[in-house]
């Protein structure tokens, strides 16, 4: 596929702008509210209740396999990314992303 240069130009910045404009914020926080909840079911009810045991475990391997694609995403489109850029930065120097979001 033949691609002029502005018309290059136009996608990369519209590619960079969405990566810019992802906000993890609002998911974290509600992540982090139903992991929440979940603990503060007390343990000897939450081992009474086969039912809701079932319920939050099969929540949490959704969400636990979601969060996995959504990594995996990442990682791959980051090696391919780190093929032709000419930035070399260690993921230590890198700051995170979700390390940021769940800080707060």
């Amino acid at each position: 596929m033949f691609v002029h240069h502005d018309q290059l130009t136009h996608l990369e910045r519209m590619a960079l702008a969405q990566l810019l404009d992802v906000d993890l914020m609002t998911p974290m926080q509600q992540i982090r509210l139903g992991l929440e909840a979940l603990l503060d079911v007390p343990t000897a009810v939450r081992g009474a209740n086969s039912a809701f045991s079932d319920q939050a475990a099969a929540v949490l391997e959704v969400l636990s396999e979601d969060v996995e694609r959504l990594r995996e995403a990442v990682r791959a489109l980051t090696e391919h990314v780190h093929r032709t850029s000419s930035l070399t930065r260690s993921r230590h120097e890198a700051p995170s992303l979700l390390a940021a979001v769940t800080e707060n």
